[in-house]
């Protein structure tokens, strides 16, 4: 009988795929089978072209809810003969093709599962179906099966079995698939390492009156652990920031439920569908000014004015939340500058300084992951903050037309993250931390060797920021001489605009672009700090057009952690002003900053990000930074609630190349002088960008207009830029990427693809 293979790429497995095929080949008496294999799904039928073509295409159109092909093929093969249509044992080849799933939050029929009292994996911690679960964290080896993840050693009780097996189960293939019979071991230890229990009733009950007393319980997640703790207890929050060490920096707070949710913060459409989506991120949102449940704003986000919302993504958090009945600080356990704590004993040996007590279970992580956040312009456009669990590994469309070998791209260092390329697909890993710490290093090596073990990847070509000393160019070094293979640098601020780009699928068009790349520091063609971009895309290629004018950097990468120095850089030439800070200094440092600020400057910085810090102090948003850009976040906020009709009115001068900021800053001076409110001054500096923006656009005659890198992380920005774009100009954000560093691996192969692989 004519026989036909179907074969379909992309996120096929770990999706409910295979079920689906089968059930959709028995409903009209198609013979044959489905399998997992390296190469993706397969279908082999017997029957005529015309059905197996609409069978084909009933496929494509209807494929499950996760899954993303990326590519198929239809193709008649020598005739055969089946008797029923069956899944088939998965197999493997030399090199995967299929792109890994992504770990799915908790769905809905799981969630009313655990509730349904009459249901035998009611109030189970680990309850999963096709539709939800763990996926890339668990993952050993390609296919996605079971005996290729982490529970692999745990066999299925005869009903689950069953279901496993049986023909339109919820559960049929599921590789994740458990119940109380024969359930992942779960066990509460104390801060000292000593077994509390290892029953879960036991241990939720005991979680739960932990909590309700105002301790700390490390919590194993889907992609490592979370420090939790009762965020209506100002008391047993001050605790957990001082064993953290952690004085100011947000935490994300997690609610049984959207409703609850809703009494402490502002949640719109865009905010509800991020929370129910299968990545379930951290969702900043507008924290009201008398929370209904209690919750201690300031104390969970000081001075920002907002509140980092999460769900429960795992049935494990489902289960406490629903016991608790409150929100809870739900914060990545892990030590100071390194990344988050993924295995037992780690969390065993370390996290007994943080929490009272620690809950893990035996399923391993392979693939540690932060919670992803993102936030909202008022417009609705997201903006990915952190992209991890559930945004984590993989990208499409594939942008690229040029990679004829497999390349890899390293990224920076402050947002460690790293992509690979070959001819047929695109890794962007997770967000893995910042490449100074030694286990972020470590993190970032052990992920990317991972990866290469999973899709037997090895790079013909490798690609790294320009900066000499970044921790992430050394490991490449270290790998070009390894492998010997290619090296090619990449200046940190073009690798953001080929980013922009390539998601926009605008890398390899003809018309001129104008690329705005805003950030702290990257290391500059000319030996200088950049970070106020502005670049020209033509058939020339990219040329730095535009640039904020230069101000010296005092005391090195110090002037990041400390915006009071910002603030006395940016005032060298207004010395009449600068005793607004001088309070900021001793007079032992006010002498020796004055006398370094009037020696020549070794260094000099066109920081965006820099000289929002400097505003942000002149405005009481604090002199120094506790955490990355807190300074500047507060910013954001004093302008969060100003329309742009009421912002001051500042402007930024245009000469010949260069972008002079120094006469807003002196109508600032001024305006504070004058007691002006300062959420009109912060907004009136936001307006000046996006005001200078386009009149950069009119100017070069140019209406494609890109923007990356970290200050474009600020939702009021984006807002003024929208809310005063001229007719005819074409905006282009990111989309899956974040705009800080995490795309930086993407923008250098990017790079490669455009300019030198051609």
């Amino acid at each position: 009988m004519p026989t036909f293979h179907l074969h379909f790429k992309g996120i096929v497995q770990g999706v409910g795929f295979r079920p689906f095929v089968y059930e959709a080949a028995r409903k009209i008496s198609l013979n044959g089978w489905v399998k997992n294999s390296g190469k993706g799904l397969e279908i082999r039928i017997t029957t005529d072209e015309k059905k197996a073509r609409n069978f084909f295409r009933y496929i494509s159109e209807n494929a499950p809810p996760h899954s993303l092909i990326t590519g198929r093929s239809f193709k008649k093969v020598s005739d055969e003969s089946f008797e029923e249509f069956r899944i088939d044992v998965s197999t493997s080849e030399d090199t995967a093709e299929a792109l890994l799933p992504p770990d799915i939050a908790l769905c809905e029929n799981c969630r009313s599962e655990m509730r349904d009292s009459s249901n035998r994996r009611r109030q189970y911690a680990f309850i999963t179906c096709v539709h939800c679960g763990p996926r890339y964290s668990i993952i050993n080896g390609l296919p996605y099966d079971r005996p290729q993840t982490t529970m692999a050693h745990l066999e299925m009780c005869a009903e689950c079995t069953a279901e496993y097996e049986k023909p339109g189960e919820l559960r049929q293939h599921s590789q994740t698939n458990s119940c109380p019979e024969c359930a992942i071991p779960m066990f509460l230890y104390n801060k000292n390492g000593e077994l509390e229990s290892s029953d879960q009733e036991t241990i939720i009950t005991h979680v739960t009156d932990a909590l309700l007393t105002g301790k700390t319980v490390a919590v194993k997640g889907i992609g490592g652990f979370l420090l939790m703790v009762d965020a209506t207890n100002e008391q047993s929050i001050k605790t957990l920031r001082e064993r953290k060490q952690r004085p100011a920096k947000p935490f994300a707070v997690m609610y049984p439920g959207l409703e609850m949710a809703r009494g402490d913060a502002v949640i719109r459409p865009h905010h509800e569908a991020a929370l129910k989506s299968a990545a379930s991120p951290v969702v900043l949102c507008e924290r009201k000014e008398n929370p209904a449940t209690g919750l201690c704003g300031e104390a969970v986000a000081p001075g920002l004015g907002t509140v980092g919302v999460m769900i429960p993504y795992s049935p494990l958090f489902e289960l406490i939340l629903s016991r608790v009945r409150r929100p809870l600080i739900a914060t990545s356990a892990n030590l100071s500058g390194s990344p988050i704590i993924y295995q037992d004993e780690e969390a065993l040996k370390h996290l007994g300084h943080f929490a009272d007590f620690i809950l893990v279970f035996g399923r391993d992580i392979v693939a540690p992951q932060d919670d992803s956040v993102v936030q909202f312009s008022s417009r609705g456009g997201r903006i990915i903050l952190r992209r991890s669990r559930g945004m984590a590994p993989n990208y499409n469309p594939y942008p690229f037309r040029n990679i004829r070998e497999p390349v890899l791209g390293v990224g920076a260092d402050l947002k460690g993250a790293f992509a690979f390329a070959d001819q047929h697909k695109l890794i962007v890993s997770q967000f893995l931390g910042n490449q100074e710490s030694y286990d972020s290093q470590l993190s970032f090596q052990n992920t990317l060797n991972h990866i290469k073990e999973l899709y037997s990847f090895e790079p013909k070509i490798i690609l790294a920021d320009a900066h000499p000393v970044y921790h992430s160019r050394r490991l490449a070094e270290q790998l070009s001489k390894q492998l010997n293979i290619r090296l090619i640098s990449v200046q940190h601020h073009i690798a953001h605009f080929t980013a922009v780009l390539a998601e926009n699928g605008l890398l390899h068009s003809k018309n001129d672009c104008l690329g705005f790349i805003w950030d702290g520091t990257g290391y500059g063609n000319d030996g200088q700090v950049w970070g106020g971009e502005v670049f020209l895309r033509n058939n020339s290629g990219i040329q730095r057009a535009f640039h904020l004018s230069y101000f010296p950097v005092l005391a090195g990468d110090k002037m990041s952690l400390e915006p009071r120095l910002s603030a006395l850089s940016v005032m060298k030439n207004l010395p009449d002003t600068q005793s607004i800070i001088q309070n900021h200094f001793s007079e032992k440092e006010w002498v020796f900053y004055q006398k370094l600020l009037r020696s020549e400057p070794g260094i000099s910085t066109s920081s965006m990000g820099r000289l929002l810090d400097a505003v942000g102090c002149l405005l009481g948003c604090g002199a120094y930074n506790t955490y990355e850009s807190e300074v500047a976040m507060k910013l954001e906020n004093l302008a969060r609630n100003v329309r742009v009709d009421d912002a001051a009115d500042y402007s930024i001068q245009i000469k010949k190349n260069e972008l002079h900021w120094e006469p807003m800053i002196a109508a600032v001076l001024a305006d504070i002088k004058n007691d002006r409110d300062n959420p009109a001054i912060a907004a009136g500096v936001f307006r000046a960008l996006a005001e200078m923006v386009y009149n950069i656009s009119r100017m070069a005659g140019i209406k494609k207009l890109a923007f990356s890198g970290g200050v474009f992380q600020n939702a009021v920005l984006v807002d003024y830029l929208l809310e005063l774009k001229p007719a005819g100009i074409e905006l282009y954000f990111h989309k899956q990427l974040s705009p800080n560093d995490e795309n930086i691996g993407f923008g250098q192969i990017a790079y490669y693809d455009r300019y030198v692989s051609v």
